[in-house]
């Protein structure tokens, strides 16, 4: 629903530019000329959006694949562990942004200039406002931030004479900055990222554990989305099928030729529809899907059971094993 979303407020933008290239003229102005919330610019970027979604769902071709399906069952069961690292990540990267923020703000803009060589030392802006220290503790999780982001550069003051300035250093401050930075560091890379590629390396073992039953439902699933959709996956969607194809078929046939039991209606309700008379009940195939389901779990609960059951018998053995070589050194 969201990718369909996007499609249609891209074509909706584009009306909107053609409308306003109209109205106002202007068509042959150059591009650096737009104004940035431009009908064009924000079509674009929705399309854009749009399309690495539609792109995206190839995947669940490989869904279908040996090798490849127990990895795509493994990234979607990932992203709960992401979700995690994401709520626990949002509030150590929020807490350190409103304190670097309010340490910083005040030396934002000042130029520090060397009285020999006149060189010029501007304050970083890693950590001057909001958006600055969120998106340098952001980067940093990826490495990317520069060490020299928590340094302290005061512009010079007044000396005693007109052509003298003193330089000062406010190296508690910088201290205290290098410590919070070097904090977030830690925290954010070396523990909870290193948790989270341990959360998703568990999530990987315990699908390839279970690699028969997670990815025969899995491959079972798709086939039945697919089966139930009227078209190919994207890029492939322009192409028409059967599937979609039939129901139309199959409507001009009853519209044109009315059977005993079938009518073609159409109402503003249900648009054009093919209205059975007589009433059609399989409950057998209602009992079928039932009892595959129940099967279905049945077999992975025992699966589990019978994983639990090995665990405490080998932690027995080797619990057996070292009181064995314990009494025999005694």
């Amino acid at each position: 629903m969201i990718m369909i979303s996007l499609f249609i407020l891209t074509f909706l933008y584009w009306i909107t530019a053609a409308l306003d290239v109209r109205i106002n003229g202007q068509l042959e102005l150059e591009r650096k000329y737009w104004n940035q919330y431009d009908p064009t610019l924000i079509a674009e970027g929705i399309y854009c959006l749009a399309t690495i979604m539609a792109f995206l769902k190839l995947l669940y071709i490989c869904q279908l694949d040996y090798h490849l399906g127990p990895l795509q069952l493994s990234l979607g069961q990932m992203i709960k562990d992401v979700v995690k690292f994401i709520i626990l990540f949002s509030i150590i990267i929020f807490a350190f942004t409103a304190g670097t923020c309010k340490l910083y703000q005040y030396y934002e803009d000042m130029i520090q200039i060397d009285d020999e060589s006149k060189i010029k030392t501007q304050q970083v802006s890693s950590f001057v406002n909001f958006s600055a220290t969120l998106k340098t503790l952001f980067w940093a999780l990826f490495c990317m931030s520069p060490i020299e982001s928590a340094d302290v550069i005061i512009e010079n003051l007044p000396g005693e004479s007109e052509n003298e300035t003193i330089i000062n250093h406010h190296t508690f401050t910088e201290i205290i900055g290098y410590i919070a930075f070097a904090g977030f560091t830690f925290i954010g890379v070396i523990v909870i990222l290193n948790m989270l590629i341990a959360c998703m390396s568990n999530t990987l073992t315990e699908v390839t554990e279970n690699v028969i039953v997670e990815w025969t439902f899995g491959r079972t699933e798709t086939y039945v989305d697919f089966m139930l959709t009227t078209t190919l996956p994207p890029p492939f969607n322009i192409i028409p099928t059967y599937v979609g194809i039939q129901p139309i078929v199959e409507y001009l046939k009853v519209w044109l030729k009315p059977t005993s039991n079938k009518r073609a209606r159409w109402d503003p309700h249900h648009c054009f529809y093919i209205e059975t008379l007589t009433e059609e009940n399989n409950v057998d195939f209602s009992i079928v899907m039932s009892q595959l389901v129940q099967r279905y779990f049945r077999k992975k609960d025992k699966k589990m059971e019978e994983n639990e059951v090995e665990k405490v018998t080998k932690e027995i053995v080797e619990l057996r094993n070292l009181l064995r070589d314990a009494l025999t050194t005694v």
